[in-house]
């Protein structure tokens, strides 16, 4: 467990040092106070509502920073609190906090106390300031709330966990403590109410902490919600604190204040006009045909929500990973049907299956991103139905923190040219043009017609670990440049040659070229032998892709996967690893776009295969960024031998890039390059060469 908070706190730390920016406060009093409350907390801000007296209680809001603004609660350090991020402290500070909220008719103002913690704080060092408040101000004991924002988020979820009968509510904001069922049952126990935040694709702190900790809590019989923001980043609290962000006509201080502690639950908001758009009556639908997302007959964890999309109605979406819906069809005749999919995401590696009642995969369908949740396009896949009414499954299979929303599918018959007469395999002779199709042995994948501009058909449906074969005969034996004419809408996508054998003669990144459909070529440099031979085109990402054909020429250099490298220079961009460990590529704001890699921690690596013309000593010029000062990777061989040592330095930012150089001692010939962290602070890579 410590290592798994250590891993996090990295993480949280580069991210906050990353958003961090100052403003002066202004406006609204808040008041520094340099009062030891614990061991543990050394100081506080302290507001107070407007006409706080003697003779009222004030309803009470605990607010828990980040890991970003730890320090001694001493001058100096109390004022990170105020002066970093657009949180309540800070809202405060800017005057945009209001004075009195309406509850019931009566108007109230909380008291706000943020403390500022030296270490990580327990559930119990939030309870002594809770009763440190008590004892020194007017508070209104039923009306006692707590919040907080990443590691304060996280204290926010322990403090509930272990006092759960001590506030009215708590609202946890990107939380970073991980999801604990017995944790989740004690809040559960006490219906201690929970509304929880957090952006999607937060990469700091994964959206599955949160989904997670409010499923656990209300499958557990406890009152909590959740909202997912539709965003990448950390940064969740800026809207979440924000009091014009409204669900159900409340902010977040309204819904707090309509719990009081031992009280009832508030009744439900009286639901928008027109009403939730009443659960669909279920029915079997008739195949072919087109059925509506929200029709389910059963499902787990998902929900109904407006759509956007042409023909309006409802659409599902809240998908996460296994979650699921069944749906009651019944098929006409048994056969070959194509199911038209409507999804969209913000994420480029979302993925669905349809099953069968027993639990078979009919199909596995990867969901592009689209654009947002209601950015909508249709993607398909073939499926072998048998008559009758029958249970179809559509379920999540997309990595944790994923998400996906739906709208419809439809099935229509397949064009029954039967699927096409798998080609009878010929051996091709090289030089020359090996369509993907004419495979003499394959594993998982499907051929289907190609828009590309040669027509015919290509191969798809291709998964990871899925491959084709195919027979050629070298009229030479040297090296041969492959062009391979591939499509894919995503990221990461990879695949591998290999001889008989299973040595991998070349490993070739596939770009996003914007579909399935959409067609480009890379190219890749092998040497092979002379004669008949079999070579092997297999995937090695988690992410699909199509290919039409492959041309094989004589000679070449190699580009995608591998680089040549000579005394003239050639660039490599730090995406196209052959493989790596522990990074992520983001979009890059350095001169020329694209992407590069960050997220790098100790001891992460990316390896690269190049292609070295002569023997000798080569300097390398490495693109790099970093917000500290001791930042340090290692260029290694094969057999990890370090051939260099590089400091990173302070750049001044994740996007803001600079160039190290260093000179290492290559051999000819195709190798494997590693860039390998060798410090606990982190960088960012765009290219070499």
């Amino acid at each position: 467990m410590k290592h798994l908070r250590m891993s996090l706190l990295q993480r949280i730390v580069t991210t906050l040092s990353v958003l961090f920016f100052a403003i002066a406060a202004n406006a609204q009093v808040q008041t520094p106070k340099y009062v030891s409350i614990n061991g543990n907390s050394g100081g506080y801000f302290e507001y107070l509502p407007s006409g706080y007296n003697n003779y009222t209680t004030y309803p009470l809001i605990v607010f828990v920073h980040g890991i970003g603004e730890l320090g001694s609660g001493q001058p100096g350090d109390l004022d990170k609190i105020i002066n970093c991020w657009t949180a309540l402290p800070r809202l405060i500070a800017n005057g945009g906090f209001p004075t009195s909220f309406n509850v019931g008719g009566t108007q109230k103002g909380f008291i706000v106390i943020s403390p500022q913690f030296k270490g990580w704080p327990s559930g119990s060092d939030i309870n002594d300031v809770i009763n440190y408040a008590v004892n020194n101000y007017r508070v209104d004991q039923s009306r006692i709330y707590v919040t907080g924002l990443s590691m304060g988020g996280g204290a926010t979820w322990d403090f509930g966990a272990a006092f759960p009968t001590r506030a009215a509510a708590i609202v946890p904001i990107c939380g970073a403590t991980y999801p604990d069922q017995s944790k989740a049952q004690s809040i559960a126990n006490a219906k201690l109410p929970v509304w929880a935040l957090h952006n999607d694709f937060d990469g700091t702190v994964q959206s599955s902490y949160t989904k997670d900790w409010v499923t656990n809590i209300t499958n557990a019989g406890g009152n909590a919600r959740k909202t997912i923001f539709p965003d990448y980043g950390h940064d969740a609290w800026t809207k979440s604190y924000n009091p014009s962000y409204r669900e159900n006509n409340m902010n977040v201080y309204e819904w707090m204040l309509q719990y009081t502690k031992g009280g009832s639950a508030p009744a439900p908001a009286p639901a928008p006009s027109p009403s939730p758009i009443p659960v669909p009556t279920v029915s079997t639908v008739a195949l072919p045909g087109k059925v509506e997302a929200e029709n389910w007959s059963n499902m787990s964890g998902v929900q109904r929500e407006t759509t956007s999309d042409a023909g309006g109605g409802q659409d599902v979406g809240y998908i996460d990973p296994n979650d699921w819906m069944d749906y009651s069809v019944s098929v006409a005749t048994a056969g070959t049907y194509t199911v038209n999919f409507r999804v969209a995401s913000l994420a480029s590696n979302s993925q669905l299956q349809l099953k069968k009642s027993d639990g078979t995969v009919l199909a596995t369908v990867n969901v592009p991103y689209t654009g947002g949740y209601q950015s909508w396009q249709t993607v398909s896949a073939t499926v072998n139905l048998g008559s009758g009414t029958q249970t179809l499954r559509i379920q999540s299979t997309s990595p944790s923190g994923v998400g996906f929303n739906i709208n419809w599918f439809e099935f229509v018959t397949a064009t029954s040219v039967a699927p096409s007469p798998v080609p009878t395999a010929t051996t091709t002779n090289l030089p020359g043009r090996v369509e993907s199709e004419n495979y003499s042995s394959m594993s998982g994948v499907m051929t289907e017609t190609t828009s590309d501009a040669t027509g015919g058909k290509n191969v798809g449906y291709i998964d990871n670990g899925d491959w084709m074969d195919y027979s050629v005969n070298a009229s030479a034996a040297g090296t041969y440049t492959v062009n391979l004419r591939v499509a894919s809408p995503y990221s990461g996508a990879q695949l591998q040659l290999k001889n008989s054998s299973g040595s991998v003669l070349a490993t070739v990144n596939i770009p996003n070229t914007g579909g399935f459909q959409n067609w480009q070529s890379v190219s890749a440099s092998i040497n092979i032998p002379a004669g008949t031979q079999t070579l092997r085109v297999q995937s090695t990402s988690g992410v699909g892709w199509n290919i039409n054909y492959m041309d094989f020429s004589s000679g070449g250099t190699t580009t995608s996967g591998s680089t040549s490298t000579s005394g003239t220079g050639s660039r490599i961009e730090a995406e196209n690893w052959s493989n790596m460990s522990g990074v992520q590529t983001e979009n890059t704001s350095d001169a020329g776009g694209g992407k590069d890699v960050g997220w790098i921690d100790n001891g992460d690596w990316m390896d690269y295969n190049v292609s070295v013309s002569s023997a000798g000593s080569y300097t390398l010029n490495f693109r790099v960024s970093s917000i500290y000062s001791g930042s340090q990777f290692q260029v290694k061989n094969s057999s990890g031998a370090v051939l260099a040592t590089v400091n990173v330095p302070l750049t001044g930012g994740y996007q803001t890039f600079q160039t190290v150089s260093a000179n290492v001692n290559l051999n000819a010939g195709s190798q494997t390059i590693r860039i390998q962290s060798s410090a606990s602070l982190g960088f960012n890579f765009n290219w070499f060469e």
